[in-house]
């Protein structure tokens, strides 16, 4: 696929950025301290058995969901964009006996190299927002086999005191990164014959102060009393939706 020099300089500042990231020390942050595992837990309930499945890993990381796919049975393939998390990936399976070794490469998610038609299921966490949104969605549209699904998890951008926090932590993230907004959930709509989607974390992101406490017991503590507390809200309110922190995106070919 040729793509533009745009969308080019994009993910090879994006290269850059992990690699960086992905190639150092980093401290521990919510995500390690399981803040927003239950929305994992979600989304991966949704995808269920992938025993004897083709399934592709967008953005693989470190390679912790690759193992976990791996070990489940799959036939899997998984990118990202860094060599340095590629390298990490590729570690961390080296020595697991698994029924169908993954294949791990570094690509661009804007330009995929496998055939149309080859995945029963696409799975990403927090990738598709570093992406050029559009032209990604026609490559996971592309290389879907019919009546196949893409499993994402991914940030909403239209709470402002998350967009503070983001405003003032601007290391923290790439500079083409964005979170996604509900417009483009129209987006995804037009490509695809199915469409799911579940926010989560309205009022439960104030629980994240006590991350900044060091009191990881009380930021989930917390966090599981205010998302009972936002299923009650969200159930009556609906557009409130759009403020909350994370989203589940499951699409359908």
């Amino acid at each position: 696929m040729n793509i533009d020099q745009n969308i080019q300089h994009r993910i090879q500042s994006e290269a850059d950025f992990h690699d960086k990231k992905f190639g150092g020390e980093r401290e521990k942050d919510y995500y390690a301290h399981g803040f927003t595992d239950m929305v994992f837990q979600h989304l991966f309930n949704q995808l269920g058995n992938v025993d004897d499945k083709n399934v592709l890993e967008i953005g693989c990381g470190e390679g912790w969901l690759t193992e976990r796919l791996a070990l489940q049975g799959g036939r899997l393939w998984a990118f990202d964009i860094s060599k340095e998390a590629v390298k990490l990936t590729i570690n961390r399976l080296k020595d697991l006996k698994l029924k169908y070794p993954p294949q791990v490469e570094v690509m661009a998610g804007e330009a995929l190299t496998y055939p149309n038609d080859l995945f029963d299921y696409i799975i990403g966490l927090a990738i598709l927002h570093h992406l050029e949104f559009e032209p990604a969605l026609k490559e996971i549209k592309r290389v879907l086999k019919s009546g196949g699904k893409a499993f994402f998890m991914e940030p909403l951008g239209h709470n402002p005191f998350l967009n503070f926090y983001r405003f003032l932590t601007p290391n923290l993230r790439s500079k083409d990164e964005a979170p996604l907004r509900m417009n483009q959930y129209k987006i995804i709509a037009t490509h695809f014959s199915k469409f799911y989607h579940k926010e989560f974390f309205l009022t439960a992101i104030f629980a994240l102060a006590f991350h900044f406490l060091h009191s990881y017991k009380m930021m989930i503590f917390t966090r599981n009393i205010l998302v009972k507390f936002d299923n009650v809200i969200l159930k009556i309110f609906p557009f409130l939706k759009r403020y909350c922190w994370y989203a589940v995106l499951i699409f359908e070919k």
